[in-house]
C-alpha cells in the first residue's frame, strides 16, 4: 500500500474516491476497501458499493480460509489433557466393554443378536416391558470389531474438536443425551431391530457441532471452518444415504441423534448470547428428552412383546398339561377314573384349548412370514394334543380297539410335529 494512502484517502472528495473504489487494476484490494470505509463514515455509500465492499471482504475471507489448516488427529488426541477429558474416555469404555464381550466368548467379528440382547442391546418389546436402562447399555455396545473401529475413529474425530470448544461437562452431556435420544428413536421405528452401537451418539456430536459452526459463537482452534463445514456434512450426509440403502444400519438412531444434537448445540449457542443460563438449558433438555421417551415407550406398538410373552405362556401351559404322560395308566384302579377324567378335562381339554385362544390371538398381529408359520405349527400341535385328551376321556367312557388305534395314531402325529418344530426353530 502506497505510503501515507489513508491520509490522501480523507482528502478526496467522493467522486474520487468513488473512483478509486472501482479501479481493480491501479488500486490493491486493500485500498479500495479503505477508500470504500471513507466513503461509508460519510455516507456516501451506494448500493453498487456495499455490493462491491461485500465482495471484497468475502474474497479476503474466503483467502483466509484457504490458509488456515484443516483438523487433524494427533496421537496426544488419545489421551487427556486440559479441558480434555471424556473422549478418551469414553473411547477407552467402549473398548473395554467389547474386549470384555470378546473374553465372555462373543464372536470379534460377528456378535450373534442373542449375545447383544444378553449384554444390553436395545429391542423395543424388552425395552418397554420395563427394561429401561437398555436405552443407554446399547450406546457402548458394537457389532464386531470392525463397527468399533470406525465408530471410535468418529469419535475421535470429532471429540478432539468439540469437548475442546464446548467443555467437558457439555460435551459428555451432549454424547449422553443423544445417545439415549438416538435409543428412543430406534424403538420407535423399528419394531423388532436389536440397536447397538455408539453411531447415534457420535451422530449427535456431529449435530451439536453445525449449529457452532453457523452461529460464529464458537472458540474453535485454527482451523478451516468452512472446511470442517463441509467435511462435518459430507459424513453426516454420506452416512444417512448409505443407512437408507443398506439394510442392518440403524438409521433411525442416526437420525435421531443428529437432531438432538442440533437442538442441543442451538441452546449452547444461546447460552454462549447469554440468553439462557446453563442449569436452566440441562433442566430442559433433560425434562424433554424424558417426555419424547415416555410418549414412545407407551404408544408403540407391542407385538413382538405380546408374541413372547405367548411363547413363554405356551411353554408354561404345556408343562401342566404333560402331567398325563407320567402316569401308569393301565395301573389306575376304577374309583380313580372319575377323578382322573375330570383331570384330563381342566388339566388337558381345557389347557390346549387355551393355547389354540391364545396362538389365534396373536396371530392377528402383523407379523413375518416365519413369526406366522411357527404360530400355525403350534397351534395344530395344540389340536393334536387337545384331541389326544378328548380320545383318552372317551376310552374311560368305552373300551375299544378303534380308540386305541386313534390314540395311537394321534401319538404319532403329535411326534411328528414335535419333531418339526424343532427342526424349525434350529
Amino acid at each position: 500500500m502506497r505510503a501515507n494512502f489513508q491520509e490522501i484517502i480523507k482528502q478526496k472528495t467522493d467522486k474520487e474516491l468513488e473512483i478509486i473504489a472501482k479501479d481493480y487494476v491501479f488500486y490493491s484490494e486493500k485500498e479500495r476497501i479503505i477508500a470504500l470505509n471513507e466513503l461509508e463514515s460519510r455516507n456516501s455509500l451506494t448500493e453498487e458499493l456495499i455490493a462491491s465492499k461485500k465482495d471484497i471482504e468475502d474474497s479476503k475471507e474466503m483467502e483466509e480460509e484457504t490458509k488456515m489448516p484443516t483438523h487433524k488427529i494427533d496421537f496426544k488426541n488419545l489421551f487427556p489433557q486440559d479441558n480434555y477429558l471424556f473422549t478418551p474416555l469414553l473411547i477407552y469404555t467402549n473398548i473395554f466393554i467389547f474386549l470384555l464381550m470378546v473374553l465372555f466368548g462373543m464372536n470379534v467379528f460377528a456378535p450373534s443378536i442373542d449375545t447383544l440382547v444378553q449384554w444390553g442391546g436395545n429391542i423395543r418389546y424388552l425395552t418397554i416391558n420395563g427394561q429401561f436402562w437398555r436405552l443407554f447399555t446399547s450406546v457402548f455396545l458394537h457389532w464386531g470389531i470392525l463397527h468399533l473401529l470406525f465408530n471410535m475413529y468418529a469419535l475421535l474425530y470429532i471429540g478432539s474438536i468439540l469437548e475442546k470448544v464446548i467443555g467437558k461437562n457439555k460435551f459428555v452431556f451432549a454424547y449422553l443425551i443423544a445417545g439415549i435420544a438416538a435409543s428412543v428413536s430406534s424403538i420407535m421405528m423399528n419394531e423388532n431391530v436389536v440397536s447397538a452401537g455408539a453411531s447415534g451418539a457420535i451422530f449427535g456430536l456431529f449435530g451439536v457441532l453445525f449449529p457452532l459452526l453457523v452461529s460464529k459463537k464458537n472458540d474453535l482452534p485454527d482451523i478451516s471452518v468452512k472446511n470442517l463445514l463441509l467435511n462435518t456434512s459430507v459424513f453426516v450426509a454420506y452416512n444417512i444415504m448409505i443407512g437408507f440403502s443398506k439394510s442392518g444400519i440403524d438409521n433411525a438412531a442416526h437420525i435421531g441423534g443428529l437432531f438432538t444434537g442440533i437442538i442441543i448445540g442451538y441452546s449452547f449457542c444461546l447460552i454462549a448470547k447469554g440468553k439462557i443460563r446453563s442449569i436452566l438449558t440441562y433442566v430442559i433438555l433433560v425434562v424433554t428428552l424424558g417426555i419424547f421417551s415416555t410418549l414412545v415407550i407407551t404408544n408403540v406398538s407391542d407385538k413382538f412383546g405380546e408374541y413372547d410373552k405367548a411363547l413363554k405362556e405356551f411353554g408354561l401351559n404345556e408343562q401342566k398339561a404333560l402331567w398325563m404322560y407320567k402316569v401308569d395308566w393301565d395301573n389306575i384302579a376304577d374309583s380313580q377314573l372319575i377323578s382322573y377324567k375330570d383331570k384330563l378335562t381342566k388339566e388337558g381339554v381345557d389347557i390346549w384349548e387355551e393355547n389354540i385362544i391364545l396362538l389365534e390371538k396373536i396371530k392377528n398381529n402383523d407379523y413375518d412370514k416365519q413369526n406366522v408359520q411357527l404360530i400355525d405349527m403350534l397351534i395344530d400341535y395344540s389340536i393334536s394334543r387337545k384331541k389326544s385328551c378328548e380320545l383318552m376321556i372317551e376310552g374311560f367312557e368305552k373300551d375299544s380297539l378303534e380308540i386305541e388305534q386313534k390314540l395311537l395314531e394321534i401319538h404319532i402325529d403329535i411326534e411328528n410335529k414335535v419333531q418339526e418344530i424343532k427342526d424349525f426353530n434350529k
